[in-house]
C-alpha cells in the first residue's frame, strides 16, 4: 500500500466493467472527487461587508453602541470564566471568536447573551482539547456574577433552575454548532507573532509579551471575523514597536514581506486602542435594553395585522372569503 490515490485509468482496470457508458461515469465520478479533496480547507473564510452590515441585532432596533457593549461584555465573561477554569488562551481565544460569529447570524434580542457565552467557551473547550464539566461553567458564571453584583459569595444550588439552565447551555451549543455549520476551526496569530520577530531578528521578549497582550485584548471586537490572522499579528506587531520605540526595517516596509498593507494595519490599530478609552454599559443596563426591545417585539406581534388585498392571503384563507361572501349572496 503506498496511500497515493489512483488515477482514473487504473479504477478503471480495477472495475473490469466493460461498458463504456459506465466506465465514463467512473472516469467522472472519480475526477470530480479528487477536484473535491484538492479544495477542502480548515481555514473559516473572513465574513464579507453585506454579512458585517446590519447585524441581526441591529435588524432588531438594537443601537451599534450597545451591540458593541454587548459583544465586549460577553468576551469580558469568556476570559474571566476561562481564567478561573484554568484554562490555556487559546481556548479563551476560541470562544470568543466563536461568539462573535454567532452574533452575526443570530440577534441578541432572541438569544440571551450570558447562555450562548457559557455555550461558547464550554465548545471551546472540546475544541481545543481541555475539556471541561458543564456544572463547572455554571459554577463559574454564577461566581462571576456574583462578584459583579458585590453579592455573598454562594455555590450555586443543584435545583430546579440549575437543571433548566444546563438544558439551556447544552442547547445553546447544538444551535452555536448549526448556525456555525460545525465549521469551527479558528487559526490564532499567537505563534504567528513569534515566528515573525524571529524572522527580523527582534527576539526582545517585552515586545512580544506586548504584542501579545494586544491580541488578546483584539478578541474583544470582531477583528478576526474581517481580517485574516497573518495581518492581525503584523498589526499587534506594529502596535508594540511604536508604544516601546524599538525600529523596526522600513526600507521596503516589513509588514510587506508578511503579505500585509499599511491600511489594514493602522485600521486594526485604532480599533483595539479604541477599547482602552471606551466605557461599557453596566451589565443590569445592557440587559435593561434587551428586555426592553423583546416587549417592544413581543406587543407588535400581538397587534391586529392589516388587510393588505385579497392576494395576500393564505390559499386556506382566500377560500374561506370566497365561501363566505357567497353565503352572504345567497341570503340576500
Amino acid at each position: 500500500m503506498t496511500g497515493r490515490s489512483q488515477e482514473p485509468e487504473s479504477i478503471l482496470a480495477t472495475t473490469g466493467s466493460t461498458n463504456p457508458s459506465f466506465s465514463i461515469e467512473m472516469i467522472e465520478n472519480a475526477t470530480q472527487t479528487t477536484q473535491v479533496l484538492q479544495n477542502v480547507s480548515l481555514e473559516v473564510p473572513l465574513m464579507k461587508n453585506e454579512q458585517l452590515y446590519p447585524t441581526p441585532s441591529m435588524k432588531d432596533k438594537i443601537q451599534y453602541d450597545v451591540e458593541f457593549d454587548l459583544r465586549l461584555t460577553g468576551c469580558e465573561l469568556i476570559q474571566t470564566a476561562g481564567r478561573l477554569l484554568k484554562l490555556p488562551q487559546t481556548a479563551m481565544a476560541t470562544g470568543q471568536v466563536l461568539f462573535h460569529r454567532f452574533y452575526y447570524s443570530k440577534s441578541f434580542v432572541k438569544n440571551p447573551m450570558e447562555y450562548y457565552a457559557m455555550a461558547a467557551i464550554f465548545l471551546s473547550t472540546k475544541i481545543e482539547e481541555c475539556p471541561r464539566r458543564v456544572r463547572d461553567v455554571l459554577n463559574v458564571f454564577h461566581h462571576i456574577k456574583q462578584v459583579r453584583s458585590g453579592k455573598i459569595i454562594k455555590p450555586m444550588p443543584i435545583d430546579e433552575n440549575y437543571h433548566n439552565a444546563k438544558n439551556q447551555v447544552i442547547k445553546a451549543e447544538r444551535r452555536l454548532l448549526k448556525e456555525l455549520g460545525f465549521c469551527v476551526h479558528v487559526k490564532h496569530p499567537h505563534k504567528i507573532i513569534l515566528v515573525y520577530l524571529q524572522a527580523m531578528k527582534c527576539n526582545q521578549e517585552n515586545l512580544s509579551q506586548k504584542a501579545w497582550n494586544y491580541m488578546n485584548d483584539g478578541l474583544r471586537i470582531d477583528i478576526f471575523l474581517r481580517y485574516s490572522p497573518e495581518i492581525i499579528a503584523c498589526a499587534c506587531i506594529y502596535l508594540s514597536a511604536r508604544e516601546l520605540g524599538i525600529p523596526l526595517p522600513e526600507n521596503p516596509p516589513w509588514y510587506l514581506i508578511f503579505g500585509a498593507d499599511e491600511e489594514s494595519i493602522k485600521t486594526i490599530c485604532i480599533r483595539i486602542l479604541h477599547l482602552y478609552t471606551h466605557k461599557t454599559r453596566p451589565l443590569d443596563e445592557l440587559e435593561r435594553i434587551i428586555n426592553d426591545c423583546r416587549d417592544r417585539i413581543d406587543s407588535e406581534r400581538k397587534k391586529p395585522k392589516k388587510f393588505l388585498g385579497f392576494w395576500s392571503l393564505s390559499r386556506k384563507n382566500q377560500k374561506q372569503l370566497i365561501q363566505n361572501k357567497s353565503k352572504k349572496l345567497q341570503n340576500k
